[in-house]
């Protein structure tokens, strides 16, 4: 379970792309079953929720390890300290 409101945020991003009850940081999002287009899905939702897309294109969500290696590139896209 996603212990942060930022790594709350992401899961809830995650798990409703892929269809999925929960997501875990340390879970990858192409592990769980996300692909290209899914990952597109995630890159729109990023913009509009927090007005970045901290995975650049997605080029960032392939490179990540897991949700929380996304979290940090989200918070370094805002601006935003550990939360």
């Amino acid at each position: 379970m996603a212990d942060t409101p930022d790594e709350r945020a992401v899961a809830e991003i995650w798990s409703g792309v892929i269809g999925l009850e929960q997501v875990r940081p340390q879970d990858n999002f192409f592990d769980l079953g996300g692909n290209s287009i899914l990952a597109a899905r995630v890159s729109a939702q990023f913009a509009a929720r927090f007005g970045v897309d901290p995975v650049d294109g997605l080029e960032a969500l392939f490179d990540a390890d897991d949700l929380a290696h996304t979290v940090e590139l989200l918070r370094a896209a805002t601006g935003r300290t550990d939360r």
